[in-house]
């Protein structure tokens, strides 16, 4: 009777233990923990957040084929950024026809970074030696240190003159009966014989 006694002790300890190795493995080094069978994490999933600020993306983002383009990007994120890439692409073909493809116009670059939250980042992409006009896609890649990924992207025409605006801003109020400055620059390799400024919009008293 003694001897059942002690088996049935030993047998408490083991089923004990074994509770005790299982509390412990329901934590792992990922900083993953089960609470009454529910999966808890902390683990980062929101992904940076890109802002292309030039190109601009409208009428006025043109450049001569075979320019180089500036491109400045603000990035954020809620833990930090790892890595952000720019390229410039052209998709062509139809894809119902099975003819897409992507062509790379801009010579891709990638910086990594030291783990900042917030930046902005500037680069020169130098072109291909593809001469086609088309209208291509600039795009900035951000990565965080958890691997989420966001994109920005922006339309670029090649073909067209390179033209800039100064002195101006978007959605300037300008009043009636005063001046308004502009300046611009005009390039192409092959020359400007026309450039002309539209105004629209109502003017304010």
């Amino acid at each position: 009777m003694r001897r059942k006694g002690s088996f049935g002790l030993r047998l408490l300890a083991v089923t004990a233990a074994m509770a005790g190795v299982l509390m412990v493995a329901a934590c792992d080094g990922e900083n993953l923990f089960s609470i009454d069978g529910g999966l808890v994490t902390d683990a980062d999933s929101v992904p940076p957040t890109v802002t292309i600020t030039s190109p601009r993306g409208d009428s006025l983002s043109a450049k001569p084929i075979g320019d180089s383009v500036f491109v400045s990007a603000q990035i954020t994120d809620d833990v930090a950024v790892r890595s952000v890439r720019f390229y410039g692409v052209a998709f062509r073909g139809d894809v119902d026809l099975g003819t897409d493809e992507v062509v790379e116009r801009f010579e891709e670059k990638t910086v990594t970074l030291a783990d900042v939250a917030d930046t902005t980042l500037t680069r020169y992409l130098i072109a291909t030696a593809d001469s086609v006009r088309e209208t291509v896609q600039i795009l900035v890649e951000a990565t965080d240190t958890a691997g989420n990924i966001s994109t920005d992207t922006v339309a670029l025409i090649l073909g067209g003159p390179d033209v800039r605006l100064f002195d101006l801003e978007e959605g300037q109020t300008v009043q009636a009966g005063l001046n308004l400055s502009a300046r611009m620059i005009a390039l192409d390799p092959l020359g400007i014989i026309q450039v002309r400024v539209d105004v629209t919009g109502a003017f304010q008293a």
